[in-house]
C-alpha cells in the first residue's frame, strides 16, 4: 500500500486535473465571465487546492473523526477556496461559492468513485 504522504501526492494530482476544468466552465459558461484570463483561472485553481487540500489531509483529522471530518473538513475547504476565489477573481462572494462548490463537489465525488475502484490509489 502507498505511503499516505503519496496517496496525498495522487489525490492533489487529481484535484488539479478536475478541478481547474471545472472552474474554467463555470465562469466561462455559467458566469459568462469572460474577463478572467485562462492563466488566471488556472493559477487560482492551482493555488486554492494546493493551500486546502494540506490541512483537509493532514491538519483537519487530527481534530474531527467519523462522518463530521467530510462536513467540517470540506465545508471549510469550501469556505476558504471562495473567499480565495472571490479575492483572486473579483468576484462577488456567491458566484464564488457556487464555483468552489460545484469544483469540489467534482473532485470530492469523483475522487470517492476512484478510491472506491482502486483502494490502493488513493486509501
Amino acid at each position: 500500500m502507498p505511503s499516505y504522504e503519496l496517496q496525498f501526492l495522487v489525490a492533489l494530482l487529481v484535484t488539479l486535473i478536475i478541478e481547474v476544468p471545472v472552474l474554467f466552465l463555470v465562469l466561462r459558461y455559467l458566469f459568462h465571465d469572460t474577463r478572467t484570463p485562462l492563466t488566471d483561472i488556472v493559477s487560482t485553481g492551482i493555488i486554492t487546492s494546493a493551500l486546502t487540500l494540506p490541512y483537509l489531509w493532514f491538519v483537519v483529522p487530527a481534530f474531527v473523526h467519523g462522518i463530521s471530518y467530510y462536513a467540517a473538513g470540506e465545508g471549510g475547504v469550501l469556505l476558504a477556496e471562495a473567499l480565495m476565489m472571490e479575492w483572486l477573481f473579483r468576484q462577488d462572494f456567491y458566484h464564488a461559492l457556487i464555483a468552489s462548490t460545484l469544483a469540489n463537489g467534482c473532485s470530492f465525488g469523483i475522487g470517492l468513485t476512484l478510491a472506491w475502484a482502486d483502494p490502493l490509489l488513493l486509501g
